[in-house]
């Protein structure tokens, strides 16, 4: 292609470069007397004007960006993008985990905005990336592997192959530099915004490594290595190998599924510190009352403070009620202490579902299509959740979508129906499960055919709610008859187990040592060792009545890695209540009645009456009128 002198009322001084979607020019703004960045078209696009029409249409989009991070589209003039001149360099490794932090959060920042935006890049590589004098890196060519499907010869060098293209919008386009593009794009799928996850881990992979991670001697080979080349991680700094490990998996299913996500990911990674901690002091907890949900924040202080307790309540959304199997788990914390996921009753329709509440927002929101859910555990990384519901364990991410079936359940050789009795989710998406009865199963997260994990020993009937401890073994529940219930430890895949001790109830490790289980309705917590499985000193109290039913070991209570505690009272738990009159301006009027276990007052249309539940000593809660 012959370089322009002049297009519309932009000089041409200099060429910048050259690449699959066009050369790019430094040119004056003769108008407003500016510097600017002009990308001349193919010919082949140019010259076709039903693609340069769809090209325009989609130029209109990219202009509306304007972040600092994204470099800005003025204009489209005869064949050519009129954007924003940025003076820097494609960003290049190796640089060490604290260089490379502040450019990937710039990075994140930019991608962010953009998918809000409805904006995919569909390209992003490091040439696409420049990093100014300032240190502020700026994003090019946003969307424009979309709006651009010219169709070329391969190149035969695979490091500078062009946006490969057949057939534009076309079902079955190839779109992306071959290196940098994710998995589906290279097989000519669908893409969404988790292409531009894949193509970030591969770039932020490189920015620390100093290495392009998928090479090869032709496009077909890089694309080969792209499908099927084993990552090494261990490559990387610790601080971001969770990160690479969620953005650089292939299945879009179980891929980072929101770029906003990298940056918690990043907050909660392993780092070295020589900060002192102190002992780790009993509990911070924070209560719900209601339908008696508590929540608690444990993690060690800094020396210089003093451990202090939050206690808030937790009610249920508007029209629910409190679900099935209330001596069990149905209120979970997400591992990073952000989340809670909740099993929910719809008074209405009698049917229970999944709920979310984010701890910093004020009301939760219901996950589609996730009726008859049941105990619910979450993915190490707070990503998705899975549960139990129509003889099936399934998934379903925090933020929605698809519920995906990880396995079914063979009921009719089971006496009891298939509901579940926890699960735990390894890191290495290994997900350990039981079905109410009978020994613990393995599935991979992904989906697949479940094999035995446990065996049963003579007069065992179940073993339940698993849980992962850091060393990798499983901390299980044991339901023996006629003698008392135990807990055990064992290795995965092994047959020697140990006993930790007799148990009426389900316990759960918490970082950084105790184990909690409950005793007689009592929540207690007792330091041990995971290593060694040896206690320390005596039990502390944490929540008095928690609800659990001693004939299964199921226990109303849950924990998180972070420390967020949540737990449910016994039902039988009766809470004196004083109702309140206020106007419509907030004004108290005055107490109404005298202090009762009240729960669940509704206002009748007239204002003139109210229906509530007020419990009796012994009988729970029963309605009442007035």
């Amino acid at each position: 292609m012959s370089a322009p002198t002049q297009i519309a009322h932009y000089r041409i001084t200099g060429k910048l470069g050259e690449g699959g979607m066009g050369a790019v020019y430094r040119a004056t703004d003769m108008k407003l007397n500016r510097e600017v960045a002009m990308k001349v078209l193919p010919d082949n696009l140019g010259f076709d004007p039903d693609r340069y029409a769809r090209f325009a249409r989609e130029a209109q989009l990219l202009a509306s960006l304007n972040h600092p991070n994204i470099a800005t589209i003025y204009g489209v003039e005869d064949r050519a993008i009129i954007m924003e001149l940025v003076e820097g360099a494609p960003i290049k490794g190796p640089l060490t985990d604290d260089q490379a932090l502040p450019l990937v959060n710039q990075l994140i920042d930019a991608l962010e905005y953009a998918h809000d935006k409805t904006v995919i890049h569909r390209d992003l590589k490091p040439a696409n990336i420049l990093l100014t004098a300032d240190g502020r890196i700026k994003v090019l060519d946003f969307g424009l592997a979309k709006a651009l499907s010219p169709e070329q010869a391969p190149v035969a060098n695979p490091s500078l192959s062009p946006t490969l293209t057949m057939g534009g919008t076309v079902a079955g386009v190839i779109m992306g530099t071959a290196s940098y593009m994710s998995p589906e794009q290279a097989r000519g799928s669908n893409v969404d915004r988790r292409a531009d996850i894949w193509s970030f881990g591969v770039v932020v992979y490189e920015l620390l490594t100093g290495k392009q991670l998928f090479e090869g001697e032709n496009i077909s080979d890089v694309l080969a290595a792209v499908l099927r080349q084993e990552i090494d991680f261990a490559l990387v700094p610790a601080r971001f190998q969770r990160l690479l490990r969620m953005c650089l998996t292939r299945d879009p299913k179980l891929r980072l599924r929101d770029i906003s996500g990298a940056r918690l990911l990043l907050e909660e990674a392993p780092q070295v510190t020589a900060t002192t901690r102190r002992p780790w002091l009993p509990w911070a907890v924070a209560g719900v009352a209601c339908v008696a949900t508590a929540a608690a924040w444990l993690w060690p202080k800094p020396q210089v403070l003093t451990p202090s307790v939050a206690r808030f309540e937790l009610p249920n959304p508007e029209g629910a009620g409190p679900p099935l199997n209330l001596g069990a788990p149905q209120t979970v914390p997400s591992p990073d202490g952000k989340n809670i996921a909740l099993v929910v009753l719809d008074k209405n329709s009698g049917k229970h579902s999944l709920w979310i509440r984010p701890l910093g927002a004020a009301a939760p929101h219901r996950l589609d299509q996730t009726d008859e859910a049941n105990f619910p555990f979450w993915s190490p990384d707070s990503q998705s959740i899975a549960f139990f519901a129509g003889n099936k364990l399934k998934r379903v991410a925090v933020s929605g979508g698809s519920i995906q079936t990880i396995c079914a359940f063979d009921v009719a050789s089971n006496v009891l129906t298939a509901m579940g009795d926890g699960g735990a989710w390894r890191a290495d998406d290994v997900i350990v499960y039981s079905l109410g009865q009978g020994p613990l199963y393995r599935v991979p997260a992904g989906g697949g055919i479940p094999t035995q994990a446990t065996n049963l020993a003579s007069g065992e009937a179940r073993h339940s709610w698993p849980q992962f401890l850091p060393d990798g073994r499983i901390l299980y529940f044991v339901g023996r008859a006629p003698s008392k219930h135990a807990l055990y430890v064992q290795e995965l895949g092994a047959t020697a187990r140990t006993l930790v001790m007799e148990s009426d109830s389900r316990a759960v490790w918490t970082p950084p040592g105790y184990l909690l289980f409950v005793r007689d309705g009592t929540l207690l917590a007792r330091r041990m060792d995971p290593n060694t499985l040896q206690f320390q000193g005596e039990s502390h109290t944490v929540a008095e009545d928690v609800s659990f039913n001693p004939t299964i070991g199921r226990a109303a209570f849950a924990v998180s890695e972070r420390g967020v505690m949540a737990y449910r009272l016994s039902s039988n738990t009766l809470v004196n209540r004083q109702l309140v009159w206020y106007d419509r301006s907030g004004r108290r009027i005055g107490p109404l009645g005298k202090p009762a276990p009240l729960n669940n007052p509704v206002i009748s249309p007239d204002g003139k009456r109210l229906a509530l539940y007020i419990g009796t000593e012994g009988a729970g809660l029963a309605p009442t009128f007035g």
